[in-house]
């Protein structure tokens, strides 16, 4: 990997990360603030966005534009805008994701479904979509920002589709992997896609960020492949050695992509970031 990044430690690389979820939280903080509601829409909203702003959010796909933004591919200002956009399409996905699942915490604390009702909560997770698109309806290209988040919350959608089907027959590790592209890597894409949308590269920075995105998922099922002998995850269909080999054989795409568009120093940080979180064990960057 001799391309990659100059090395710096640990330490600095998380200070830089935190750097970045600030100015993240801060833009989100600033949409708040200039979206009045009545009384009780109010009180579910102020819920919802404590859950949201949580420091226990890795906001991992929120920085992802502020990296881009490091290398010139876009401005700080606007990568700001891109990373707050897809965390409100993300945290939508997650408080639909807690109804379906009837998942009653969300990062340590009553879910928004365990604080109101299924209805309600269900109405908040369309609020935030309806809120991301509103928010791209002012950002530079909105039109081709606007589209991008449409089709990818429609493959988040399709995605949902395939795992309620998952639940209750053996498709096979192959449609666990096409839902894992639709409903965690589609989010990982739009995060690499529009701080570079419309530029030659987007396709290319698009499938590292969806194939990032898979590799992300099975890691993330590591955590429930005994403590919830009900999940679907990747550990229904591999066994441990299977999902290592599996991981490595993803991890070594994803870098061959990210080097071929240029975003290899990217997905370097964000590997040595997630490892603080125990993902991506066993990997050496």
């Amino acid at each position: 990997m001799s391309d990659a990044p100059p090395e710096i430690s640990t330490d600095t690389l998380l200070a830089k990360i935190e750097r970045y979820r600030a100015l993240v939280n801060a833009g989100h903080r600033e949409l708040i603030t200039a979206s009045p509601y009545g009384p009780r829409v109010g009180t579910m909203l102020e819920a919802a966005n404590r859950i949201l702003l949580s420091t226990a959010a890795k906001r991992i796909r929120g920085v992802i534009p502020l990296l881009l933004a490091e290398q010139g591919r876009c401005e700080q200002d606007y990568a700001v805008r891109c990373g707050v956009l897809v965390e409100l399409l993300h945290f939508a996905s997650l408080i639909h994701d807690d109804v379906i699942d009837g998942a009653l915490e969300r990062r340590h604390v009553p879910a928004v479904n365990a604080l109101f009702d299924d209805a309600d909560a269900i109405l908040i997770g369309d609020h935030f979509v309806c809120e991301a698109i509103e928010y791209a309806l002012r950002t530079p290209r909105s039109g081709e920002v606007i589209a991008a988040c449409v089709r990818a919350i429609k493959s988040l959608i399709h995605g949902i589709f395939i795992e309620r089907r998952l639940e209750t027959e053996d498709l096979g590790f192959d449609v666990y992997r096409q839902m894992s592209e639709l409903k965690t890597g589609v989010l990982f894409e739009l995060a690499f896609r529009l701080p570079v949308i419309g530029s030659p590269g987007e396709g290319s920075a698009a499938r590292v960020g969806r194939d990032f995105g898979v590799l992300f998922q099975v890691y993330d099922d590591a955590f429930d492949r005994e403590s919830d002998a009900g999940w679907i995850n990747a550990y229904k269909y591999l066994s441990r050695e299977e999902a290592s080999a599996f991981c490595r054989e993803m991890y070594q795409r994803v870098t061959d992509e990210a080097r071929a568009a240029g975003v290899l120093d990217v997905v370097v940080q964000l590997v040595r970031c997630l490892q603080r979180y125990d993902y991506f064990s066993g990997l050496s960057v």
